[in-house]
């Protein structure tokens, strides 16, 4: 069994305070808005607003069961937000996001995966 200290572990490995300051010039878009109100050029890049916010879920899932071990549904939501947090670190989306996360991102084309999921699908 999965103790808490080893999902916590994995949690820990990645800096989750993650505002940065960039100099505007050196990128095509910058929000019009600081992340901290009063400190010029200060954003947090998507990959890590995502992280926070995945950690932030982990915990307040992890007081509410409040388990020092993980039973077999314990252990699937562990292994989902491992999973999630994994995404995310894939992904590792740099658009840079002010306050009020009004960033624009560019993504990948859900219509195509669906389509390509959809053409691969088990017993089609």
């Amino acid at each position: 069994m999965d103790s808490l200290n080893s999902v916590e572990k994995a949690w820990s490995m990645y800096t989750l305070s993650g505002f940065v300051t960039v100099d505007p010039s050196a990128f095509r878009t910058v929000p019009n808005d600081n992340v901290i109100p009063g400190m010029k050029n200060v954003y947090m890049p998507s990959a890590f607003h995502q992280l926070h916010c995945l950690k932030a879920l982990q915990v307040l899932y992890t007081t509410a069961t409040n388990s020092e071990i993980y039973d077999h549904d314990h252990k699937h939501t562990a292994h989902c937000f491992d999973y999630l947090r994994q995404g995310v670190l894939c992904g590792g989306d740099m658009t840079l996001e002010s306050k009020g996360g009004t960033a624009t991102h560019t993504c990948r084309s859900w219509t195509q995966i669906e389509q390509w999921q959809q053409k691969h699908l088990v017993g089609s």
